[in-house]
């Protein structure tokens, strides 16, 4: 479950939105594809993965897509601990 996601700038979506972006390393988004955000942390609702429970908090460097649910690899997300201050 996405709590928090940091988007890419408005240029890079916008340039996504045409069938030329102007520039060859970003692709024009496919219809029904999700917008991918720059960075998010989320909550795991379910896992099979090793270390991964639910209710725990993750962090994902890369193309958080902008859903309220979506399936991640084990390999990307990296798991968050919360420290009382």
């Amino acid at each position: 479950m996405t709590i928090i996601l940091i988007i890419v700038s408005a240029i890079v979506q916008r340039c996504r939105l045409n069938e030329d972006t102007g520039v060859a390393y970003v692709k024009p988004l496919e219809l029904g594809e999700p917008v991918l955000g720059l960075s998010g942390v989320g909550m795991v609702t379910a896992s099979r993965a090793p270390g991964f429970d639910v209710g725990d908090l993750v962090h994902a460097p890369l193309n958080w897509p902008w859903v309220e649910l979506f399936n991640a690899r084990t390999d990307d997300p990296l798991k968050l601990t919360l420290e009382k201050v």
